[in-house]
């Protein structure tokens, strides 16, 4: 039995949701990028439904990533801004990080 499937018999959403984005970041590294995005995209809604906010800028953080090494600087600069946005409000640490990253981006 593995992780998820114990978080998801116990029901615990948010420890669900950790580890989807950790599997998430696995796919990302090992070159199955829309797998990844996929798991990103459940991780967010469930950050959502938890009240998770820092799960839920991360999400959005890693798609963002994500469609950056996919060359779509798009979608990779929306989700950037949406996820600085979440993490402002929380004054998340990454902050600054994410802000060099997306006016690297930008450019």
């Amino acid at each position: 039995m593995n992780a998820l499937t114990i978080f998801q018999q116990l029901g615990d959403r948010r420890s669900e949701g950790s580890v989807l984005g950790s599997i998430g970041l696995i796919y990302h590294k090992t070159g199955f990028s829309n797998e990844a995005i996929h798991l990103f995209e459940k991780r967010y809604l469930i950050a959502e439904e938890t009240n998770d906010i820092r799960g839920q800028g991360n999400a959005l953080w890693n798609i963002a990533i994500i469609n950056h090494d996919s060359g779509d600087k798009i979608k990779a600069i929306e989700y950037g801004k949406k996820a600085l946005e979440i993490l402002t409000g929380i004054n998340d640490r990454n902050v600054s990080m994410i802000e060099g990253r997306l006016a690297e981006w930008i450019i």
